[in-house]
């Protein structure tokens, strides 16, 4: 093993000499080895010299068993992440795999951010799993967008309208870490889940109404008419909001 991180140190000291990147289509070849040990090697050694045609091996480990292999294979592709951009759909495709694999998927996604192009309504697409944990895994990479996920508000909004209620639950969660201007876009779809049968989906637009202000104007009859919800904790949350 120690021989293993010496030929990583080596390969290190040529970077950015003639033909140091060559060496990144042998190590991504190792990332098939059967020994971890190997593959941790390689991916150790990748992180310096990493390029775009290594990228589709390096993902592939985020599946691999070895939880030690998974973490430098996300440290790695965070490192190069002009270079993931274009496999943006590869890495996606983890979100329906094992959880650790998903995790490791999710990790490497939030790292991308919103320039990585199609990734915002691409995860969005996700919110509608019928899987809880691929819902989850989608809420936590919108989530870490925060406000620079605004472009993909409209097709969660239009998650408001799901026959499923813990979908339309996702989608107010989703919505609500937006940020404000985005929110501002879509909201008449919004606040059109006031009327929803879940009284969760009501709460948590309540709470985004009485983040933004807006109980007034065009949208006081509607949260007036929540004080005479079936459910009490409704009725307080539009106390709340009536109240500013």
């Amino acid at each position: 093993m120690d021989v293993r991180w010496s030929a990583v140190e080596a390969l290190r000291r040529l970077q950015g000499k003639a033909g140091a990147w060559d060496v990144a289509g042998h190590l991504a070849g190792r990332l098939a080895h059967p020994n971890a040990d190997v593959r941790c090697v390689a991916l150790e050694a990748l992180k310096e010299v990493v390029t775009e045609e290594c990228v589709p091996a390096v993902v592939r480990c985020l599946m691999d068993l070895d939880g030690y292999v998974r973490q430098l294979a996300v440290e790695t592709l965070k490192g190069a992440r002009a270079l993931v951009a274009p496999h943006v759909p590869v890495v996606l495709a983890l979100l329906t795999e094992s959880n650790v694999a998903r995790q490791a998927a999710v990790e490497v996604l939030k790292s991308l951010g919103p320039e990585a192009g199609g990734l915002l309504t691409d995860v969005v697409a996700f919110l509608a799993s019928p899987d809880v944990y691929v819902r989850r895994a989608s809420v936590e990479v919108l989530r870490s967008l925060g406000s620079g996920a605004g472009p993909s508000l409209q097709p969660v909004a239009e998650f408001l309208r799901h026959p499923e209620a813990p979908v339309r639950r996702v989608a107010v969660e989703v919505i609500r870490n937006m940020g404000p201007e985005a929110v501002l876009k879509e909201i008449g779809a919004v606040v059109g889940g006031l009327r929803d049968d879940d009284p969760a989906v009501v709460l948590a637009v309540l709470e985004i109404l009485r983040e933004l202000r807006l109980a007034a104007g065009p949208y006081l009859a509607a949260v007036a008419a929540c004080l005479e919800h079936a459910d009490c904790y409704v009725r307080r949350g539009a106390l709340e909001v009536l109240r500013g």
